[in-house]
């Protein structure tokens, strides 16, 4: 490596470069044209500011300051901050030299009208005074022509603008500030035409590589779609395909100095992007995890593209430095797919070797002769890659072949194999499907009486849980009659003592007493008509709602049967265990009147829930006495098309683990002997036949709630 290195620094040291001569009174003495040009680097003057006079040939520029325009913009201190300023230079030229044309290469990147004796001979980009409205332009070696006066000291002067806060990156080639060689016009634009030639055989070809290994790569995953490496591969090859048009064809055809630079830019931040689709590639295609280095990688290439902005001279060699490291992580995955004797893996292992040392070289020359030999080294190192990933996965699937041949050969002896233990086995199956047919039928009969008693069995539970019901409902109408008899009985009790009483007032002929006892009498009277009907309506309406369904549904008032349910289920609990007590609350939207419904099936419903919720609040009672109040809440609300019905008590909850399944046949909780598992199982199905839902909310050792929806 080093005995090349060497050569390499002694071959393009030998290259002869040609200055300009300045004579003693800081005149250019132009005597000749040698092939290679002369560089106008000395001689010049500046001078800040902005005076049409300043191009006058015969203006003395004596305290003028001397410069070197054609050094990089950034690294000469006399134009900081200054946007506009004037530079001069004096010719003095042979005989030889005069009245004939010139040819000339300029760079610049700003904006510029050069004079030749006081003349304007050529302007580039527009200047203007106003900040942020001067028209920049990006020139880089281009070839013009003019031709030199009669006289022996000719001047040049130029006026040059260039605003301090452009966005400007360095990328290689420095941004020269006024860079311009002389030359015969024959050589200056063979010399152009063969540069321009050269860049644009380079590139196109480069990404004519890259576009073929796009197609390719992108052509094996769509055939093979578990080969995902070669997805990222494609996408990195055309990654690399637009950042080099966008270095090599597009930044030369923008001229405006913002516009090249941001185009550079991101034509770098695409080539870093790509490396990653790379190197997903690899650790895919290996099937290697990525380690520490992959991160430290990213933070890197954001590093460098930052120091583009914000350091200036340092982005490139950044650049160059994560390159290098790229590479050489490609080559370590490369080398360590080797040492696993992976197929294929030496021919990437070499191209990743000649690639770290391409990179290595284009630094080298880049920082040490020039961009033209370091393009070199770049041409190498791209065609390289694409030549190798080829090699590797006609490798690839030359043995896939190969592999698939030697597949296809014990496919076809096992085929033949396989026939003949299938004729076997079918000679052997037409015995035992006989044998099983005659069991499938057996089992079958079998299983149909199993269903049958399995039918019968659940329509017996259904009817239990109907019947368990029908004597809830029924306890609680008992009870709930129980209140307007005893006010029948005992106002009775008290009329026959009242009528005795006005008996023998009017013995006594004391007919005042006799009037208030006669009107006492009709008060109980109206009272003991008022608690029959009481106990009439209740009776008419619980048969009502515990006669067999017909299906029909009939306009009901929710909000009575609601509360009517409730306090026969409370009731009905209390005849039971006349110890237990809760506290009902309820809460009835008076907006809602009467809905269709099935009452008899809704009054199910209703009764098995609040029927739940008492026996919750109940259990808790009985774990949980001190501080504890049973309490069940049922309220109506109407919203929209629905009403709702929400029955919530703060008994113990529903654990999480069960509450998937309360709505299932046969599901309970409650010890057995207890509950039959129906209750909610039925209500589900019931709603759901009325156009409802039902769903339920509850938190564990705190309160469960049932919510039904109904439409109205």
């Amino acid at each position: 490596m080093k005995i090349l290195l060497g050569i390499l620094i002694l071959l393009f040291s030998s290259i002869p470069a040609c200055r300009s001569q300045v004579t003693s009174n800081d005149t250019v003495r132009l005597t000749g044209l040698p092939p290679e040009g002369i560089l106008l680097e000395k001689g010049w003057k500046f001078h800040a500011g902005d005076d049409s006079a300043w191009a006058n040939p015969e203006l003395n520029d004596k305290d003028w300051q001397p410069i070197n325009p054609s050094l990089d913009i950034r690294h000469i201190p006399q134009i900081r901050n200054v946007p506009i300023f004037w530079l001069r230079l004096k010719l003095l030229v042979d005989s030889s030299f005069l009245d004939q044309p010139i040819g000339m290469t300029l760079s610049q990147v700003g904006a510029s009208e050069i004079y030749l004796q006081g003349r304007l001979t050529y302007k580039f980009g527009q200047i203007d005074t106003s900040i942020g409205r001067t028209r920049s332009k990006y020139l880089l070696n281009s070839p013009f022509g003019f031709k030199l006066g009669s006289k022996r000291i000719q001047t040049i002067a130029v006026r040059y603008e260039y605003y301090p806060k452009t966005f400007l990156i360095k990328y290689g080639e420095d941004n020269y500030c006024l860079h311009i060689e002389l030359n015969n016009p024959g050589p200056t634009f063979a010399k152009s035409q063969n540069q321009t030639l050269s860049n644009y055989i380079r590139e196109l070809s480069m990404a004519a590589l890259r576009m073929m290994l796009g197609f390719l790569c992108f052509g094996l995953y769509f055939s093979f779609r578990s080969q995902k490496a070669y997805l990222y591969l494609g996408i990195r090859n055309f990654l690399l395909v637009g950042g080099g048009l966008l270095i090599g064809l597009i930044a030369r055809e923008l001229a405006n100095v913002t516009f090249v630079s941001m185009a550079l830019f991101a034509a770098m931040a695409i080539n870093e992007f790509s490396t990653f689709f790379n190197l997903n590639g690899i650790y895919l295609l290996y099937d290697r995890k990525k380690n520490w280095f992959y991160p430290v990688l990213i933070g890197f290439a954001l590093i460098t593209l930052i120091s583009f902005i914000v350091f200036y001279e340092w982005g490139g060699i950044f650049y160059g430095i994560f390159y290098l490291l790229y590479s050489f992580e490609v080559a370590r995955l490369n080398f360590l797919a080797v040492r696993k004797r992976r197929p294929g893996a030496i021919i990437l292992l070499i191209s990743s070797i000649f690639f770290f040392i391409f990179i290595g070289c284009t630094f080298v020359a880049a920082y040490l002769y020039s961009l033209h030999a370091a393009y070199i080294f770049v041409f190498l190192a791209v065609i390289f890659d694409p030549f190798a990933w080829s090699l590797f996965m006609a490798g690839e699937y030359a043995r896939s072949g190969i592999a698939l041949q030697a597949r296809v050969r014990e496919v076809e002896d096992l085929s033949k194999k396989t026939i003949l233990q299938e004729q076997e086995k079918q000679q052997l199956l037409t015995n035992q499907n006989e044998t099983l047919e005659k069991r499938v039928a057996e089992r079958t009969s079998q299983l149909k009486e199993s269903l049958t008693n399995l039918q019968k069995t659940q329509a017996q539970l259904i009817q239990s849980e109907k019947m368990a019901s029908l004597g809830e409902l029924t306890a609680g109408i008992a009870h709930e009659i129980q209140n307007p008899l005893n006010f029948v009985n005992n106002f009775s009790d008290l009329n026959k003592e009242l009528i005795d009483e006005a008996s023998k007032a009017n013995e006594d002929g004391n007919s005042i007493v006799v009037k208030e006892l006669l009107s006492t009498l009709k008060d109980n009277e109206e009272k003991i008509f008022h608690h029959g009907r009481r106990a009439d309506t209740i009776v008419k309406g619980m048969l009502q709602h515990s006669r067999t369904s017909n299906g029909q549904k009939e306009s009901i008032d929710l909000n009575r049967l609601v509360d009517e349910y409730l306090r026969i289920s409370y009731q009905g609990l209390r005849t039971r265990d006349n110890s237990f007590n809760s506290k009902m609350e309820t809460n009835f939207d008076p907006t809602i009147t009467r809905i269709k419904i099935i009452p008899q099936d809704i009054g199910r419903v209703l009764l098995n829930l609040y029927n739940n919720a008492f026996y919750a609040v109940k259990e808790k009672t009985n774990q949980q006495s001190e501080g504890y109040e049973p309490t069940v809440t049922v309220s109506t609300v109407k919203s929209h098309d629905r009403v709702e019905i929400k029955v919530k008590d703060n008994g113990n909850g529903i654990p999480q683990k069960i509450i998937d399944k309360i709505f299932q046949p046969f599901f309970t909780t409650k010890p057995t002997g207890q509950g039959t598992g129906l209750g909610l199982s039925l209500s589900y199905d019931i709603i759901k036949a009325n156009g409802g839902v039902i769903k339920v909310d509850t938190e564990e050792r705190k309160f469960t709630e049932f919510t039904i929806a109904l439409p109205t």
